[in-house]
């Protein structure tokens, strides 16, 4: 019976040394893995399409491909025009590329260019 409780005890006190362990091993390599990730550029996307709509009040430009009624929505607020001086510049059936990035189910368009 007391080799028992020495060897429980035994592994207690292991078990608690290694979870104590691990756990400062892993508060110190956190921060250098998120200023990793926040380090790297964004990669952007691009969309060809035709203006479908252009909403002035929220800043949004919706394009989509041509005789189609799906289309997607870019977040124009801070977007390079080219081709155009604003955004009320853009009318319905334009035909544009846009650089875009996505972020938490959000698309921001980087770069708007008329297309002729």
């Amino acid at each position: 019976m007391k080799k028992t409780v020495i060897a429980l005890s035994m592994v207690m006190i292991a078990a608690g040394y290694t979870a104590t362990g691990l756990a400062q091993d892993t508060k110190q390599h956190a921060p250098v893995e998120q200023k990793a990730a926040q380090e790297q550029p964004r990669k952007t996307a691009l969309y060809h399409g035709v203006v479908q709509e252009v909403d002035l009040k929220n800043k949004i430009v919706t394009a989509g491909k041509p005789k189609s009624e799906l289309g997607m929505a870019f977040h124009a607020s801070d977007a390079k025009l080219v081709g155009y001086k604003t955004l009320k510049d853009i009318k319905p059936g334009d035909k544009v590329k846009v650089e875009f990035d996505a972020i938490k189910a959000k698309t921001y368009a980087m770069t708007i260019t008329k297309e002729e």
